[in-house]
This record gives structure tokens, C-alpha cells and sequence, in this order.
């Protein structure tokens, strides 16, 4: 039976590593628990110095996966904004602009990239080729929010990641903002440090998490007070 289960304010942060679109897991604590030694605080989230300097402490089963879930443990990937079946298709010409690398009417198999690779290239550089990347009108990626509920197939504890259902509305409810998107690298960490913050909060004030079901099944779960 499914039934309404409370945040457990616990959160973990899925970030990307490396360009195969894997994610590294990693847990993420409030200021007072600084001491965790399974965490960064999101006081530091963000600078690499503390990253690196937390990160030692963690086994390494808790980076390249999740640890043991349980019911109401909040899980944020971070992911690319382009629609995931244009990520690894090579749909961009980018002659033009490598013309300080090859002929503009070369057509060669380095001439196209993914479109990813452009938004990171545009980003990394001054952008005057795409104004609106400049500008940050682009974005670059979205934070996904799921949450850990027990169904009639993974009623055990602690949960596994097959148990992760999505938020239905993570904007509003945890970063009080309609999207999800985010235009720059701080501004991602920036939404992350926002939910993680709101988590506590929510879990702290007995939010809750029910169901919503179709056809008997579990497809997502939505935060009510």
C-alpha cells in the first residue's frame, strides 16, 4: 500500500565526472554537522579546496555510487539541459568557427560536435560568437530532484537506487522558482546548496512526500505539508 512518508532531510548530490556522463554521489551535510566525516558542508560546496580536502575522508563506494538509501533520502543529479537524445549526436557545423583551425569550406569529420561540446566551448571562451550565451540566456544544464519511497517491490530497508522516483514539484517546493535550469557551473552548485538547504528545512517542519500513482504504479511523489 502506498502511503505518505516523510523527508528524512538526509541529501545526496549526483554531479557529472568526465565527459561519459557518469555521476559521482556525494553527500552533503548542514553547517552544523561539519564534522561528518561523510560530507562536504554546504558552507564550502562549490570550492574545489574543500571538495578535495573532504573528499579524502570518503570511501570510495560512497563517491562512484549511492550509499544505502531509506525512505525520504532526497537524491539531485545534475545534468546536461540538452535533450538527452541529442547529447551524443554530432548535429553542430562548427566550420565557421574553427576557421583559425581549418578552411572554412572544409567539411571533415572535426568539423561537427555534439551540442554540448559547443555550450561548454561558447562558456569557456568569451561567447561573442553566440551572444546569448554571453549573456547567460543559454543554459547549460538542470538539477533533477528524486526522493527514495518504498513500493511494493522495494518495501525492504534500506532501499536501492531502483526505489529513486522523481519530485514532481522540486521548483516550487525547494527552490521556490518555476525551473530547474540553471545558465553557469556556481549558479548549478547554487540550486544544489538552495535544495539541500530546504531539504533540512522541510524534513525539520514533518513535510511529507505522497505518492502519485497510475495503474497501480508509483511514478512520482509530490512534497505536501
Amino acid at each position: 500500500m502506498n502511503v505518505p512518508v516523510k523527508l528524512s532531510g538526509r541529501c545526496y548530490w549526483g554531479k557529472p565526472s568526465g565527459f561519459a556522463g557518469s555521476l559521482v554521489y556525494m553527500p552533503l551535510t548542514g553547517s552544523e554537522d561539519s564534522t561528518n566525516h561523510c560530507g562536504t558542508p554546504l558552507t564550502f560546496l562549490g570550492n574545489s579546496y574543500y571538495e578535495r580536502r573532504f573528499g579524502r575522508k570518503l570511501p570510495a563506494s560512497c563517491v562512484a555510487s549511492l550509499p544505502p538509501l531509506y525512505p525520504g533520502d532526497v537524491v539531485v543529479k545534475s545534468t546536461s539541459a540538452t535533450p538527452a537524445s541529442f547529447r551524443s549526436r554530432r548535429l553542430v557545423d562548427v566550420t565557421g568557427i574553427q576557421t583559425s583551425f581549418f578552411d572554412a569550406s572544409e567539411r571533415n569529420r572535426s568539423a561537427h560536435r555534439r551540442v554540448d561540446d559547443v555550450i561548454q566551448s561558447m562558456h569557456l571562451y568569451d561567447g561573442h560568437e553566440v551572444p546569448e550565451l554571453h549573456r547567460g540566456s543559454a543554459a547549460v544544464g538542470k538539477v533533477m530532484v528524486f526522493c527514495a519511497y518504498p513500493t511494493g517491490t522495494t518495501a525492504r530497508s534500506p532501499l536501492t537506487p531502483s526505489s529513486l522516483v522523481i519530485l514532481e514539484n522540486a521548483a516550487a517546493s525547494l527552490l521556490n522558482r518555476r525551473s530547474s535550469l540553471y545558465h553557469s557551473d556556481s549558479d548549478g552548485v547554487q540550486l544544489v546548496r538552495v535544495i539541500a538547504e530546504n531539504c533540512r528545512a522541510a524534513a525539520a517542519q514533518g513535510l511529507y512526500l505522497r505518492p502519485v500513482v497510475h495503474d497501480g504504479c508509483v511514478l512520482a511523489v509530490r512534497l505536501h505539508r
